[in-house]
């Protein structure tokens, strides 16, 4: 049996409005614990700062990387470029609850999941 484009279609809507669901049942707290937890991922040396060959470095190494989208990916890339090469925690968590709608806010889901 054949599964048609509007099948598909429906059920990626489906889960976009799931995870949209899920992600507004997470508290202040939690949403920072989960951007805190994306930061420390993208820190790939530890030094406290997200810079371009951390990136670089995640998305081609990490387990994680395939889930964000190319959108999401050129969002941090903007973010490093914007702030002189580097971003440290503060600056990310400020500028991380404007993507709310963006693909890798969903990745908050699963990194809370699985810490």
């Amino acid at each position: 049996m054949m599964i048609g484009l509007s099948h598909v279609i429906c059920s990626a809507l489906m889960i976009s409005i799931l995870l949209q669901s899920a992600l507004a049942l997470f508290s202040d707290s939690e949403k920072v614990k989960g951007w805190t937890a994306v930061f420390q991922l993208f820190d790939t040396n530890g030094d406290g700062y997200i810079t371009e060959t951390d990136m670089d470095k995640f998305f081609q190494e990490s387990e994680y990387a395939s889930s964000f989208e190319e959108s999401a990916r050129a969002n941090i890339y903007k973010l490093i470029r914007e702030n002189d090469g580097k971003v440290n925690l503060d600056k990310f968590l400020s500028v991380a609850g404007s993507w709310q709608n963006n693909v890798i806010s969903k990745n908050i889901i699963l990194i809370n999941i699985i810490t």
